[in-house]
């Protein structure tokens, strides 16, 4: 395995080999990865060279909420992955590999982005260190049209080739975005039937292009008849800002797989001798030979990319024909098992001499071919943004129908949605009828099995939150074969039969559980709650939601000092005030006559505190009553990282709600109200009795202090938290709201939990 461990969410690599396809598959499974003992043994130059930052850069333009940190020294690096977006882009290649190096990770991405790529690429257009724009026009697009339903909007334009070493050549690709790839079957080679090529030069003789193309059709046309090979000559501005010429071959099969091999003459800085026109055509033609020896249905560069695309395609078996796996593609297998936990059969495709026919030895004729087989994992990047889109919408609706400005509040209605749909499956229609009204679920009973488990996983990583469900059964019922295999085994939630008649031993069982998973909720049920059950109560859900990671700022204890912080039941109450100074997201909200600050948890945990004053007049129940998701998009859009003074009273909020209720009110009851629950094994069905949910946030001096501090000046904006606020803690990845709430009351700390 190339892991070298797991700290938190974030896989630990050394060393920057196969940087590339670390940060590809980071990207697209949303996993963080931290890289360390970047060329540590460089004396002259350690740390990241200036096109891998330069790639940090352009996955930063396509992503929404990417987070890069890269320490002093150049040597060690985290990326906390974003959505993909897509749109357009305009990026600058660093000219120390081409543009092939950027121009094949947005080949990866594009069809999985949340709109059309179209990019506008400079730099050098032809290196030896990385694939050329020809070679990935002429091999890797038909690869990944094999797996688009339709490619239409599939195009790369070469606009002016740049050589090395100072490029100036420009690119456009444009990439149609694709709901899923299908599962392709590839699994017989076919024959030659042409081959083209270009040659081109910038700032040279044509002769030299006419050259290399004579000496190269030499050596093709012992192969086929049917060989052309154009020149491109490029002049003036369109020819870039260095001398140079190269040669590109294609070669095209019956069945549309391509292969390309291409050479490219020195630059005037490499020692020895010059290129020859005459060696670089033949150079070229024997390299294109090689490739069509290996075979298969891609060519050698582009095995991984091939890969990558069955591991991603629907939930079907995908086989590819390819030759002799290349160390890159033995790595970025090993890459794809480490990131999305997805292996690949691999099988000699000639099979056992004793077996093969002279038919099929012809077919497989060259090199030993390798059958790649794989069934896809169905990867939809935007049904996750759907997720998260009808999550922050139910998560504003819940909090409205729960708020009550006279208290402090927290919830989590994201976790509420999760607990409640592990019912989904096992729900009559009128139940699912609510569900999928509610909370958007997939309209399949196993895609909504596999994304509750998968966005159950996500919320609660055990370190930085706690996000757990906890049931309750009457002991004297027997619970159905689904129900046990589907709560116990598919969702591993903790199911406990007690007597549910006798409200003592139900609230010891439910503390008991959420005290053992450290929570800090150590009474979820307290004494003097009322939690008088009735008889015919069989079924009880419950939902904790703790976020126990510091924030990144720290604020110094002795920056701390007693103010006045007009609560809501005690106007000139004076509290603890933390005072900090930092670079921090921070916008002016016009329409809601607010402003919002965005502080960052602990870097690993890939959370945020969004805080949200309303301006000195205005109370915070008029924000609540305004405020909807749209509202805190443009927050999230408007926020500008600002020097800013953030002065904020330490806090923490525990709140039990009856879940019950709110969800009635919202006209979600259907779960509580018909028997439509298959969860005991006699025949009638059950409902559910009861929801609680208990959260726990508590914010203090206690940072981790990776955010650095900065002195306070006339110039800085204040963010003075002294009135009651609103606070949204969210995963900057995709902005999903793992808890919502307010601080409006003061509570006596003899009193507190």
């Amino acid at each position: 395995m190339t892991c070298a461990g797991k700290e938190g969410s974030f896989l630990i690599y050394n060393g920057s080999n196969f940087l590339k396809q670390r940060l590809i598959l980071s990207t697209l499974s949303g996993k963080p990865i931290a890289v360390r003992e970047i060329r540590t043994l460089d004396e002259n130059n350690p740390g990241l060279r200036e096109y891998e930052t330069n790639l940090l850069q352009l996955l930063d333009k396509i992503t929404n909420g990417s987070r890069t940190r890269v320490d002093s020294s150049g040597q060690s690096f985290t990326y906390q992955p974003g959505l993909l977006h897509g749109g357009t882009i305009h990026h600058d290649c660093s000219t120390d590999r081409g543009i092939g190096y950027f121009l094949d990770v947005l080949v990866a991405l594009g069809p999985f982005c949340k709109k059309p790529l179209q990019v506008t690429l400079t730099g050098v257009t032809n290196s030896k260190e990385s694939p050329s724009v020809d070679h990935i026009k002429a091999s890797a697009l038909p690869t990944l049209k094999r797996f688009l339903l339709v490619d239409d909007g599939l195009e790369l334009h070469v606009n002016k080739r740049g050589m090395m070493p100072n490029g100036g050549g420009e690119v456009t690709f444009r990439c149609p975005v694709r709901k899923s790839l299908k599962a392709i079957q590839c699994t017989k080679q076919s024959m030659v039937k042409r081959i083209r090529g270009t040659a081109y030069c910038c700032k040279v003789s044509p002769a030299m292009a006419n050259r290399a193309v004579e000496h190269a059709k030499g050596v093709m046309l012992n192969f086929l008849p049917d060989v052309y090979i154009n020149t491109d000559q490029h002049k003036g501005k369109r020819s870039g800002n260095s001398p140079g010429y190269g040669i590109n071959l294609v070669a095209e099969t019956t069945d549309g797989t391509m292969f390309s091999a291409e050479a490219i003459c020195k630059t005037m800085e490499e020692e020895g001798n010059p290129s020859i026109p005459e060696d670089l055509g033949r150079s070229a033609g024997m390299r294109l030979l090689d490739e069509i020896y290996r075979g298969g249905c891609v060519d050698s560069t582009f095995q991984w990319l091939a890969a990558l695309y069955m591991a991603l395609a629907q939930k079907d078996v995908s086989k590819f024909l390819i030759g002799p796996l290349s160390q890159y593609t033995v790595y970025f297998l090993q890459h794809l098992r480490e990131f999305f936990a997805i292996t690949f059969k691999l099988e000699n495709a000639n099979g056992d001499d004793d077996e093969v026919g002279e038919e099929d030895d012809d077919k497989l004729s060259g090199s030993n071919k390798v059958m790649l087989t794989c069934v896809g994992i169905g990867y939809n990047p935007l049904s996750d943004d759907t997720v998260v889109s009808s999550s922050r919408k139910f998560t504003f609706e819940y909090f409205k129908a729960s708020y009550d400005w006279k208290t402090n509040y927290v919830a989590s209605p994201y976790h509420v949605r999760l607990a409640l749909s592990m019912f989904y499956p096992i729900a009559g229609a009128a139940v699912q009828e609510d569900f999928c009204v509610a909370f958007n679920l997939p309209e399949e009973t196993k895609d909504a099995v596999d994304q509750q488990c998968r966005l159950t996983k996500e919320i609660n990583d055990g370190t930085h939150v706690k996000a757990l469900s906890f049931v309750l059964v009457e002991e004297t019922k027997q619970l159905s074969e689904d129900f046990e295999r589907l709560f116990q085994r598919t969702y591993d939630t903790t199911v406990e039969a007690v007597d549910l008649t006798d409200d003592i031993p139900s609230a010891a069982a439910v503390n008991s559980f959420y005290r053992m998973a450290d929570t800090e909720i150590d009474d979820f049920i307290c004494e003097g709650d009322v939690f008088s059950l009735e008889p015919c109560f069989t079924l009880m859900l419950f939902s904790g939601v703790s976020i126990l990671t510091p924030l990144c700022l720290r604020f110094n204890p002795a920056d701390t000092k007693m103010d006045v912080f007009r609560f809501i039941n005690a106007p000139e109450q004076r509290v603890p005030m933390m005072r900090a100074t930092a670079s921090l997201p921070f916008c002016q909200h016009n329409e809601l006559k607010c402003s919002a600050v965005d502080i960052p948890f602990d870097e690993a945990s890939g959370l945020s505190l969004l805080l949200v004053l309303p301006n000195e007049g205005t109370e915070l129940r008029e924000v609540v009553a305004k405020m909807n998701e749209s509202h805190l998009k443009q927050i999230e859009e408007f926020l500008r990282p600002t020097i800013t003074t953030v002065v904020v009273p330490k806090f923490f909020v525990r709140e039990k709600t009856e879940s019950k209720t709110i969800l009635i009110k919202l006209g979600y009851g259907g779960i509580f109200e018909i028997k439509d629950l298959r969860v005991f094994k006699e025949a009638a069905r059950g409902l559910l009795n009861g929801f609680f949910q208990h959260c726990y946030i508590s914010i203090g001096e206690n940072g981790n202090g990776h955010l650095p501090t900065e002195p306070e000046s006339s110039s800085n904006e204040t963010f003075n938290a002294n009135r009651p606020f609103m606070f949204f803690v969210r995963r900057l990845a995709d902005g999903q709201i793992f808890q919502i709430g307010h601080f409006s009351k003061y509570i006596d700390p003899d009193e507190q939990w």
